[in-house]
């Protein structure tokens, strides 16, 4: 993999409850029995290894494997998606796969493992969408210079400029999003499970791209739904993010949690501070009150 020379990807969602797997390992003599099915796995089409997170039948705890392509009983499905069509989505299936002991990445606590991996793809999913944000209104905004409604050029009319206002208002709050969470990628304070500002990163530009994919099917018109075009291409693609690294109502119940965690640290904080001060001010009244 070093080389480039062959292709991984995570083998995780089985269109159930987070972490709630059904897929299981079991241990037997020299290693490890895996059966299961994953329903879909981004790039399965093309990838050599999949790192596959299974439930270990006897503990119940959740372990990371490195199964390859090759292996007897793994299967791979084409899988037919209403967008992303490049990224080559397949469905796993494990028909009782043996593996050595040597293919268990970690030995316990693969949520964990799991967790520490998404912190940093959400990252990677909200720049990425970034990206194309920018690429689509600048397609977008050429496309309409060139035309004309009414004798005068279409990005003169007010509402078309507004249109294209509130577009670059959302790519330069999702650039300042995405930035902040990519500074906050090396910091020592890092939550080890979740990051709450890749979190607010991802959810707030899938939402964004998704408004500017109908901005820009209601600026382009007709032509908005036409194939030869990329316009109706990239609003499909943007409703991946709907469920991609997390689903957006999920992130957010996510979020809500960990600000009432936040809020009550704070108190506590906030109590034991004022205690602190009060017991100070006590002593040095005492000790005044001494001399």
């Amino acid at each position: 993999m070093a080389r480039g020379r062959l292709l991984a990807t995570t083998a995780a969602f089985e269109s159930r409850d987070p972490y709630d797997f059904v897929t299981t390992a079991r241990e037997v003599p020299g290693g490890w029995e895996v059966a299961g099915r994953k329903e879909f796995v981004a790039g399965g089409q093309i990838a050599d290894l999949f790192v596959l997170y299974a439930r270990d039948g006897a503990s119940g705890d959740l372990l990371p494997f490195l199964v390859e392509r090759g292996d007897p009983g793994v299967i791979v499905e084409p899988l037919a998606l209403a967008g992303v069509r490049s990224l080559g989505s397949a469905t796993l299936t494990l028909d009782r796969v043996w593996l050595d002991a040597g293919r268990l990445i970690h030995p316990s606590d693969g949520q964990a493992v799991m967790n520490r991996f998404l912190r940093n793809r959400r990252v990677m999913t909200a720049s990425a969408a970034l990206g194309r944000m920018r690429a689509i209104v600048d397609q977008c905004l050429g496309a309409l210079a060139r035309r004309q409604r009414g004798g005068r050029a279409v990005v003169e009319y007010p509402n078309v400029q507004a249109a294209i206002g509130g577009m670059f208002a959302g790519i330069e709050a999702s650039r300042a999003l995405v930035h902040r969470a990519l500074t906050e990628i090396d910091s020592e304070s890092r939550d080890a499970t979740f990051d709450p500002i890749a979190t607010s990163a991802k959810h707030f530009v899938a939402s964004t791209a998704i408004g500017i994919g109908m901005t820009v099917l209601q600026l382009q018109g007709g032509e908005g739904y036409m194939q030869k075009h990329p316009w109706e291409r990239y609003l499909r693609d943007s409703l991946a993010l709907v469920g991609g690294q997390g689903a957006q109502e999920l992130l957010l119940i996510q979020l809500g949690q960990r600000a009432l965690q936040d809020m009550e640290q704070r108190q506590k904080k906030a109590v034991t501070d004022y205690e602190k001060a009060f017991d100070a001010l006590s002593d040095g009244l005492e000790a005044k009150a001494k001399k």
